[in-house]
């Protein structure tokens, strides 16, 4: 049987994962895209 994903899969799944980039982590990436620009 096939079923549609539906937001409410999403939703519930973003719950379910933990953090894979520190606060400390994304706060270097920002820095380093506002001294040499993200392309």
């Amino acid at each position: 049987m096939h079923m549609p994903t539906t937001m409410e899969d999403f939703e519930s799944s973003l719950k379910k994962v933990s953090k894979s980039v520190s606060a400390s982590d994304l706060e270097k990436y920002e820095k380093w895209i506002v001294e040499f620009g993200s392309c």
